[in-house]
């Protein structure tokens, strides 16, 4: 096993937040990107399937999926906008001179936010829209 110094010790502890601020940069948009696929396959296979004639929890089936498919994803994207906010209220603190992290976590902010009213947003086009007019 080798040693480390006391120095490498703090660049590995000085890297780690950089990665996590740009992974919260990065993950409501990402959440939103995989949900926005998901959506569209769903209603896409759903209509060509003939899943649209079913019912699940009282709803048109594709709805059902697409309601479900929402709530986990915007839970998701709040989440990640709670762990940016976490990170902007630690960076308060962070000496004048760490500017990127006030940066990255306000950023992150913004953008999770925003995915989350995105995944609410096309929920909302999705469900109140009339699926399957092309049949």
């Amino acid at each position: 096993m080798t040693q480390q110094t006391e120095g490498q010790r703090q660049t590995e502890v000085q890297e780690r937040p950089r990665i996590s601020l740009v992974v919260g940069l990065a993950s409501g948009l990402t959440i939103y990107m995989i949900y926005f696929l998901v959506v569209y396959f769903l209603v896409e296979a759903g209509c060509r399937t003939g899943l649209y004639r079913r019912q699940l929890l009282g709803l048109n089936a594709i709805n059902a999926l697409v309601l479900i498919s929402t709530v986990v994803a915007a839970v998701g994207a709040a989440v990640a906008t709670g762990i940016a906010i976490r990170y902007w209220r630690a960076s308060r603190h962070a000496p004048e001179g760490d500017s990127y992290s006030k940066f990255l976590s306000l950023a992150g902010i913004g953008l999770n936010a925003y995915s989350t009213i995105l995944i609410v947003l096309t929920a909302l086009s999705t469900t109140g829209l009339p699926l399957c007019d092309w049949i």
